[in-house]
């Protein structure tokens, strides 16, 4: 099975505004959708969703985008561990500490990323779709 790594805009899209996904994004999530596929959800997403929230750059329901997520049988939500943020030491070229964090993730997964930041992609160190 094919594993996908969401980073929060990701996520945001895909339950809020499914147009705004890239084609590749949308492929992603529709080989979930279909059993192909699982998209694992670092925690730390959800931190930056109600830091988003709470500064006013989105206008979301934290409660319902989490019941949204536990309802869904695709969606694996992945704790932060240690390991992986050991591993950001060697992640420079990925410049914000958040999106470090997420590509961490989908490294130790051995996953692609669904994200359309240009620097994590540009960054070469995990596969990305959008």
């Amino acid at each position: 099975m094919k594993t996908y790594v969401a980073d929060t805009h990701a996520l945001i899209f895909y339950l809020s505004e499914p147009a705004r996904l890239g084609s590749h994004a949308h492929k992603a999530f529709a080989e979930a959708v279909r059993g192909e596929a699982e998209i694992v959800l670092p925690v730390i997403i959800f931190a930056e969703l109600i830091f988003a929230v709470e500064r006013g750059r989105v206008k979301l329901d934290v409660a319902s985008i989490v019941r949204q997520v536990k309802d869904t049988s695709f969606f694996q939500v992945a704790p932060l561990t240690l390991e992986h943020l050991l591993v950001i030491r060697t992640m420079t070229a990925i410049v914000e500490l958040h999106d470090r964090m997420i590509a961490a993730e989908a490294l130790a997964r051995q996953g692609t990323l669904i994200t359309r930041d240009a620097n994590v992609r540009k960054s070469g160190i995990v596969p990305t779709a959008w």
